[in-house]
């Protein structure tokens, strides 16, 4: 065995065996890459192997031996079915917004009419999006979704921010939403003194805590809870839309102000505007299908399918619901309820039967919203750090479950932080500008990639209409610009200073690059204690670089 003093990203070259040793403490981890071309000692296959061995020094017994092997590099299995697929768009879309949303896009429209309309073009501009990121998963079919699609337009730089940004802000604070949400409706269940406000950021964490063992236990169990989610958050809805229809039908509540129509109406383009973030908070997740692309069957077609079929279904189930909310409730009563779905349910159901069923599919709903996110949100984490833009460790695959286990890790640890904060509405403003911002340069990234990869020379299935890009692109920015007319506030000002703080990480990054290898022991320390390995795209780029040809 040749000893070698390269980085640890050095050590998975298969076609030798090559090995680091790394002492924390008093022991001593050694991290090995077993390979051999085809016809010598490895049998064409390489293998990692993670031992912990004996300490030096004459005399001393050699430990116990913990090992790890992958015979022939770690790759994400195809466990998603066009169902599965269905049940991370749906179930991401369906989940918080729809039982929080409704009060702060009343109070932005002020009036009826407007409201609807806002639903109802939320929908419209979700499926626009939705058919522009269907074509360049068709075109990109790599893990990762919009980063992957920035990343292919516009060079790493703008990858890394977009990442920066999804991973640190956007995806932990969505998740902490969606978890308080839960926790605030289990409060509604519980006697007249309910819970103190910091027992209701411990059941979010609980939340996070026992989805977080359900998605990396297996691919299989995640995707089979969630359909589970899908199908029982599906119901709910249903429910309250039958019960508004019945009352609208029967016309028994005299209090609906269904008949108003576009009285009171806002004359706030900003006021608007901050309405559609609401809107499209509760539609957001229509793109999730595209982040899990290489874990998908037949994702050519199952990918695009998933997402505008989601979307559509979505759209319809979201505007209904609204017409039940406001046949059966004045706006009065919905600006002043913080749960508005349990509101209706007092009046349709009775405060007994209501007491229970409601909020126990609200926190069903926003349960299987979570679980789709923490399914999703690692796989970006996972692209990023195979591209060189994250760090490369949170690439690595579990070796039984192929599950990338330290990027689920992250995004619990931080959506554990956010679920500390109770102002939901905060960062749902947050995170709103920022979405948009991406949206608008996902897609221009269309285009570039249009004009580079041209039609003929790759299977495109699906196409969108270039009115239909330019329609989403205009949309998108006009949802970042207009805000600004009644001037700038925090949530832009943090922003934007995240922006630049990720532009000077990349830089500072890009500067160290292969020139430390400080963090090689506590790496070769989380392959230990996580069982992981670098997936197949790492060992074979490392081959082709560092390996020279065998005379």
């Amino acid at each position: 065995m040749e000893e070698s003093s390269e980085t640890y990203s050095e050590i998975l070259a298969p076609t030798t065996t090559i090995s680091t040793t790394t002492t924390m403490g008093s022991t001593d981890y050694k991290a090995e890459w077993r390979g051999g071309r085809e016809g010598g000692g490895g049998g064409g296959e390489g293998g990692l192997a993670v031992k912990e061995g004996m300490e030096e020094g004459g005399g001393m017994e050699e430990k116990p031996k913990v090992t790890m092997e992958t015979a022939e590099g770690l790759n994400l299995r195809r466990s998603v079915s066009l169902l599965g697929a269905i049940s991370f768009t749906v179930g991401s879309m369906i989940g918080s917004g729809i039982f929080i949303s409704p009060t702060a896009v009343l109070r932005n429209t002020k009036s009826v009419g407007l409201n609807l309309v806002v639903w109802t073009l939320g929908g419209v501009i979700s499926l626009f999006g939705s058919f522009t990121v269907a074509e360049l998963a068709c075109r990109v079919p790599r893990h990762g979704g919009s980063y992957t699609y920035l990343k292919e337009a516009f060079g790493s730089w703008l990858a890394f921010v977009y990442a920066w940004t999804h991973i640190l802000i956007i995806s932990p604070s969505s998740l902490a939403v969606k978890c308080l949400t839960f926790s605030r409706y289990l409060v509604t269940m519980l006697p007249p003194c309910g819970l103190p406000p910091l027992a209701v950021s411990v059941t979010a964490v609980t939340l996070i805590v026992t989805l977080y063992v359900v998605n990396v236990t297996s691919n299989v169990l995640s995707v089979r809870t969630n359909v589970v989610f899908l199908f029982t958050k599906v119901i709910a809805l249903v429910i309250i839309i039958v019960g508004g229809l019945v009352v609208l039908i029967k016309g028994d509540n005299m209090d609906s102000e269904l008949g108003t129509g576009f009285a009171g109406t806002s004359d706030s383009p900003a006021s608007i505007a901050s309405s559609f973030y609401f809107v499209m908070w509760a539609y957001g997740g229509w793109d999730n299908a595209n982040s899990i692309v290489e874990e998908v069957k037949n994702p050519s077609r199952n990918v695009p399918v998933a997402s505008i079929a989601g979307v559509l279904m979505v759209t319809v189930i979201y505007v209904l619901t609204n017409v039940s909310y406001l046949a059966v409730m004045s706006t009065d009563q919905m600006l002043s309820s913080d749960t508005v779905a349990v509101t209706w349910g007092n009046a349709v159901l009775g405060t007994g039967l209501a007491a229970f069923i409601v909020p126990l599919c609200v926190m069903t709903s926003t349960a299987g919203s979570a679980n789709s996110g923490m399914f999703v949100v690692p796989r970006v984490t996972f692209a990023a750090a195979r591209d060189g833009n994250f760090p490369e460790v949170f690439s690595y695959l579990h070796v039984d479950t192929r599950i990338p286990l330290l990027s689920v890790s992250l995004v619990i640890a931080l959506g554990m932080v956010y679920a500390s904060a109770s102002d939901v509405m905060k960062l749902i403003s947050v995170t709103g500008s920022a979405n948009w911002f991406f949206y608008f340069l996902i897609s221009v990234s269309l285009l570039l990639i249009r004009y580079r990869q041209p039609t003929e020379e790759v299977h495109v299935p699906f196409k969108q209409p270039l009115p239909g890009v330019i329609f989403f692109m205009l949309v998108s920015l006009s949802l970042v610009v207009v805000p600004l007319t009644e001037g700038v506030d925090f949530p832009l000002y943090f922003t934007l200073s995240f922006y630049l703080v990720g532009l000077l990480v990349f830089l500072v990054a890009r500067l160290l690059r292969d020139r430390t290898n400080c963090c090689d022991g506590l790496v070769t320390f989380l392959q230990l204690l996580m069982r992981m390995g670098p997936p197949a795209h790492l060992v074979t780029t490392t081959t082709t670089s560092t390996t020279s040809p065998t005379p």
